[in-house]
């Protein structure tokens, strides 16, 4: 199971959650929360108010609910979504399931009411929990059925509006670098890995100095090489020069697949 360093470390490559919430990032797990997009499994009707603040479950209601968050997970992560400790004492559980290697999408969370009161939920609050684990060996196995699953509603009875299916179907969600350059370019997430990633911000600041020094070292040896009369120390430092110039751009071959997540 990863940790939620381990987590910090592969955003971006291996893992992607847009919209990212750092405060949604536990010791071991991220809490998923509930979108404005949620149905009745006894009505088949939606069970949202007007404005779009609460999900209501009425008592022994079951409620699908999908995630505010889409995920992304490559062929060598796993992950179960489990229920919320502290929705128990309130009657409400999480019917669980596993996310699977190469998963990219929202997800569909089911809500019980095993109470005899109405609950409610606000739309962007934890419903349930998503540990990540790594697999000793990548996955070979691809689901064609992602994206949230959007689609077993309609095997219980519940239509599925247009505006709603293209809501789920936006690219941020569906499409893995897409999804990762939403999430990078969100302010939330720029803001907590500033703050909350010493090893983000270290990198990237190694980083910046070594390719600092190289361009100085590498202009010094340009203007050196136009200068020099001397044939054999010219041959040297070009040769120089033409060695640093690839791990140069080794380098910034490097930061670049870094930053996309390839």
């Amino acid at each position: 199971m990863l940790s939620n360093v381990d987590i910090k470390r592969s955003l971006g490559k291996q893992i992607g959650i847009y919209p990212f919430n750092g405060e949604n990032l536990e010791g071991s797990s991220i809490y998923l929360t509930a979108s404005d997009l949620a149905w009745s499994l006894n009505t088949k009707n939606k069970v949202v108010d007007n404005n779009k603040k609460y999900v209501t479950i009425a008592p022994h209601d079951t409620v699908a609910v999908i995630t505010t968050e889409s995920v992304f997970l490559g062929s060598n992560y796993a992950g179960y979504c489990i229920s919320r400790v502290s929705s128990g004492p309130h009657g409400l559980g999480a019917i669980c399931y596993p996310v699977k290697p190469q998963w990219i999408g929202r997800l569909l969370i089911t809500l019980h009411n095993y109470s005899n009161q109405e609950r409610t939920i606000k739309i962007g609050e934890a419903i349930a929990v998503l540990t990540i684990h790594k697999l000793d060996n990548n996955s070979e196995y691809s689901d064609p059925k992602q994206n949230s699953r959007f689609e077993l509603l309609s095997e219980v009875g519940i239509q599925v509006s247009n505006d709603d299916i293209a809501n789920i179907n936006q690219k941020c969600y569906t499409i893995n670098k897409e999804l990762f350059h939403c999430m990078r370019t969100s302010e939330t997430y720029r803001t907590y890995m500033s703050i909350y990633s010493p090893f983000w911000n270290g990198k990237r600041i190694a980083q910046t100095i070594t390719i600092s020094i190289m361009l100085i070292i590498l202009l010094v040896l340009g203007i050196t090489i136009f200068n020099v009369q001397n044939e054999n120390a010219k041959t040297v430092i070009t040769a120089s020069f033409g060695t640093i110039l690839t791990y140069f751009l080794i380098m910034i071959k490097d930061i670049i697949k870094d930053i996309k997540g390839d």
